[in-house]
């Protein structure tokens, strides 16, 4: 399965260009839908 997560760059932070000049400027490591969704991801795997 793929998911697209709009509005984050390929470290999937939020970012509005996604240039790497935008980087420096992104306080948030990753964003918290794709925590969640990881998170879900592997509860499903060991269930």
């Amino acid at each position: 399965m793929v998911k697209l997560f709009r509005g984050l760059n390929l470290f999937f932070q939020p970012a509005q260009t996604g240039f790497p000049l935008e980087y420096r400027n992104i306080d948030i490591t990753l964003d918290e839908r794709v925590m969640e969704d990881i998170n879900n991801w592997i509860l499903d795997l060991v269930h």
